[in-house]
């Protein structure tokens, strides 16, 4: 049996350990974090992505009653759509659906969700086997642990320590990931591109799709941990809308390389995830296909050139999610990874894009 992040993010929204969050950001209390890069902020702070559709376009169209509530009964998208629409799980699809701002309720539960899912996950693969939840609870070789138990490992002071927001200052950001790069804009038109898949069977061109479905675009490398992280919940999010959308991986350079000035993160040093950046298309490929591998990313993967044209073209460094809509235009630009790669936020841009071509 395996637990992702997501299962895990919905246990703390449903009322989970409400003390361990406050647990794992005290650390950070005493910042004042921006939501968007320029001015030093917290590690784990997501950056809320960009879409063409809001709060108030949806409202608009389902808020019979205007009272800022979106019920099961006035929503006439299905129940999938709806269930995951209403992000927080409350029974209605508010306001606070939309806010991925670090200051929301969905920002402030998943970064504790975050910290504490990368302390269990030894093997980093996004998913927790029971194993590894044994391990983290010490429970010297038992098949149950206790209440004590339990109260041990949510407040254990080395635990806390290990699981809090780490911050990350505007000077070291700027030096890992370039952010000074624009990205495709909501209702711009994509940029096209053709890339083949790791084992070069077959090309992939974007603008094939136009016309056809939307594209769910899914930027990131294999040394990553914030994608390896949320590849399980993108698996899901293709299982559920996979008939209605396409979803795209892009592999694009590493994030952190062994042999450059940014060398093995602690995450990938403790799973054995070394790998040298790429010097040619082949290598690049070969490492994309171990990633496809070990992830279990059934959703189709092509590889950026050597020249990293593609990924420099949406900004796509080390990680980040789009949705584009059928006419091959923008409907959703995702906040630059690793701290804006939400895959729920994604999810409802998505979602909110069938509606749109369904009206």
């Amino acid at each position: 049996m395996h637990f992702t992040i997501k299962t895990l993010a919905a246990f703390v929204m449903l009322g989970g350990p409400a003390a361990y969050a406050q647990l794992s950001l005290s650390a950070s209390a005493d910042t004042n974090a921006s939501s968007t890069p320029g001015s030093d902020w917290e590690f784990g702070s997501p950056i809320p992505g960009l879409s063409r559709y809001g709060w108030d376009w949806f409202a608009q169209r389902y808020d019979d009653n205007r009272d800022a509530r979106v019920t099961e009964s006035e929503f006439v998208g299905g129940r999938m759509s709806f269930a995951r629409l209403d992000c927080d799980s409350d029974g209605a699809v508010t306001p606070h659906d939309f806010d991925w701002s670090g200051a929301g309720r969905l920002a402030l539960q998943h970064e504790a969700t975050f910290a504490l899912f990368k302390s269990l996950d030894v093997d980093s693969n996004g998913r927790l086997s029971a194993e590894e939840w044994r391990a983290a609870l010490g429970t010297d070789g038992r098949e149950s642990f206790n209440e004590e138990d339990l109260e041990a490992f949510l407040y254990n002071p080395l635990r806390r320590r290990r699981t809090s927001i780490r911050r990350m200052t505007r000077q070291r950001m700027e030096s890992e990931y370039d952010f000074a790069t624009p990205a495709p804009a909501p209702g711009s038109e994509a940029p096209d591109f053709e890339l083949s898949t790791p084992e070069q069977q077959k090309s992939v061109r974007l603008s094939d799709f136009r016309g056809k479905k939307p594209v769910v675009l899914v930027f990131g490398s294999f040394t990553c941990g914030n994608f390896r992280t949320h590849a399980p919940a993108i698996e899901a999010i293709s299982e559920r809308w996979g008939d209605r959308a396409e979803f795209l991986a892009v592999y694009v350079r590493e994030a952190h390389p062994t042999a450059d000035h940014t060398q093995a993160t602690s995450t990938n040093a403790r799973a054995g995830i070394l790998f040298e950046q790429p010097s040619s298309l082949l290598e690049r490929q070969e490492v994309a296909a171990h990633c496809q591998a070990v992830l279990r990313l059934n959703a189709t993967m092509v590889v950026d050139r050597i020249d990293n044209a593609v990924g420099t073209a949406y900004a796509a460094t080390p990680d980040r999610l789009y949705v584009v809509d059928r006419a091959g235009r923008i409907a959703f630009q995702g906040g630059p990874g690793p701290f804006g790669f939400t895959p729920r936020e994604m999810e409802q841009a998505l979602i909110l894009t069938l509606l749109a071509d369904s009206k």
